[in-house]
């Protein structure tokens, strides 16, 4: 018969939950993202369209350039609640800040914020999406 000391299955147990607690909980890039700093993209008014900024880097029309390439990186390397600022030139329309909106949901992204920017006054107004509703004069 074998008897342990206390201290051993203490030490023993101590040591197996540092080696299997990290497989049973494994570390995402959704826990970064939630400590880091947000993505900061940009809507501005061109004179053809939307230009888009992301992190100070313009978009493009190349194959690694593209707008939803660029947001599935962002999710790729910091994940589907990384935090994504999204600055508004307020003359681009609502249908195209849709646009981009659906654009990110393809890209996973989950956790955006809508500002629209004065540059006059300096300050910014967030849009908030709330829940959709039928065509109504009366919505309720």
């Amino acid at each position: 018969m074998v008897t342990m000391s206390p201290r051993f299955v203490a030490v023993f147990l101590v040591g197996a939950m540092g080696i299997f607690f990290p497989l049973l909980h494994p570390h995402t890039n959704d826990d970064v993202a939630q400590h880091s700093p947000p993505t900061l993209v940009r809507l501005d008014k061109a004179p053809h369209g939307i230009a888009y900024t992301v992190d100070s880097r313009r978009t493009g029309s190349t194959a690694t350039t593209d707008i939803l390439y660029v947001l599935n990186q962002v999710k790729s390397e910091r994940g589907s609640i990384a935090p994504v600022v999204v600055i508004v030139d307020p003359r681009v329309s609502i249908t195209d800040i849709w646009n981009f909106d659906g654009i990110a949901g393809k890209a996973q992204l989950d956790n955006l914020r809508y500002f629209v920017i004065n540059r006059e006054s300096g300050v910014m107004s967030e849009l908030k999406w709330g829940p959709t509703v039928p065509i109504s004069t009366n919505p309720n």
